[in-house]
């Protein structure tokens, strides 16, 4: 039997919004896998774009896009953050006819998820919700008592609750859906983030400089303000590619520190090998993360991984081995871990990292993994 899946997006995320976001390239990846293995006939994605299926229609005739996934989307008249809401509630209705005929739903994160599960309870449709990352665990770590928290734990708890199976990306966000929802264990599962290792790769005979970069959104989360004031007194570069709200603060505050730093905007992550292979060090001292895929993707490509040893980062990277732990938040626990990787210069760090990577997080790897759960669903 061939069966068909349907995708909901993110609440308020279109298909435009990942082009302009260049992480397009990377999100399509699993689910043209699937169509190439004949594993789905057909996917749907369910965007929030008001153009959306007009510029799906424009990335197929420039081959960029498989032929058999199609997209719906947002009508122009919920043009605004309101509007993305009530349509949210009405997705069920609009497309009524194309979920009656899928085998399978999936959300692609919680945010939004309740749409799917209303399309499961009207069309008794198998429902798999993903969640990539935990917004109420984000709020808790924050401190923050407010009514956005508590509409994302009810909203959480909803998802949780009416789906089929729940798929997070990593131990700790296991344990939180566990505790805090009082989920049973054999209703959730690990699948982690996956890396293209055929595209993120390192480069062989590639030069690389002493240089330091960051990629990520611009945000409070990634601690970038000690970032900028640890390199006020480094000898080496750092490049921060992408973009988000404290941007320009951001930029100010390099200003005003002096510090080596370089502000190169979004990138394109099909352009992203290039730029990590070229580097010597990757940073990523979030506060908080969950399964980061900026870090999964520079390790692929055998750079020196520097990140905060917080409970997602510490999943992944084993200090000393493929890569490097810092231990705090503050600028100098930054330069203290940097200092550390840049005196050992041990290029033994980059191989094991991007072996590890080929191992865990390529994209076969992983989509088999999931595959496993959903075919369950699907052949029941």
């Amino acid at each position: 039997m061939k069966a068909n899946l349907i995708l909901f997006f993110t609440r308020g995320v279109s298909l435009k919004s990942w082009l302009e976001g260049g992480i397009f390239e990377r999100e399509k990846l699993p689910y043209e896998r699937y169509l190439e293995k004949g594993r789905f006939e057909k996917i749907y994605w369910i965007t929030y774009g008001k153009k959306d299926r007009k510029l799906a229609e424009e990335l197929k005739q420039a081959n960029k896009l498989h032929e058999r996934i199609y997209v719906l989307d947002k009508p122009a008249v919920f043009c605004s953050k309101i509007g993305d809401f009530l349509f949210s509630l009405l997705i069920p209705f609009f497309f009524g006819k194309i979920i009656k005929n899928a085998n399978l739903i999936k959300t692609n994160q919680l945010d939004g998820s309740w749409s799917a599960v209303f399309a499961k309870w009207l069309y008794k449709k198998p429902l798999i919700v993903r969640a990539g990352y935990i917004r109420s665990k984000l709020l808790e770590s924050r401190k923050t008592r407010n009514l956005k928290k508590i509409f994302y734990k009810y909203t959480e708890a909803f998802a949780f609750r009416f789906c089929d199976r729940i798929i997070v990306t990593s131990a700790h966000d296991l344990n939180y859906v566990l505790n805090t929802y009082r989920v049973k264990k054999e209703k959730a599962e690990v699948i982690p983030n996956f890396v293209d290792t055929e595209a993120f790769r390192a480069f062989p005979n590639g030069k690389r400089s002493e240089n330091a970069v960051f990629v990520g959104r611009l945000d409070y989360e990634k601690n970038l303000f000690n970032l900028i004031e640890a390199f006020s007194h480094a000898d080496i570069n750092l490049d921060i590619y992408g973009t988000g709200p404290i941007e320009k603060d951001l930029m100010e505050y390099a200003k005003e520190k002096r510090s080596n730093v370089h502000f190169r905007g979004v990138i394109a992550n099909n352009q992203l090998p290039g730029v990590l292979s070229s580097c010597g060090y990757f940073l990523l001292p979030s506060f908080h993360e969950g399964m980061p895929k900026a870090l999964i993707e520079a390790m692929a490509c055998g750079v020196v991984c520097l990140a905060t040893a917080n409970s997602g980062m510490r999943e992944i990277i084993e200090d000393g081995r493929d890569g490097y732990l810092i231990n705090g938040t503050a600028p100098q626990d930054i330069q203290e871990a940097l200092n550390k990787a840049a005196l050992s210069r041990n290029e033994a760090i980059g191989i094991k990292a991007a072996d590890k990577v080929r191992k865990k997080y390529s994209l076969d790897v992983v989509l088999d993994k999931e595959y496993a759960i959903l075919k369950r669903f699907l052949y029941e």
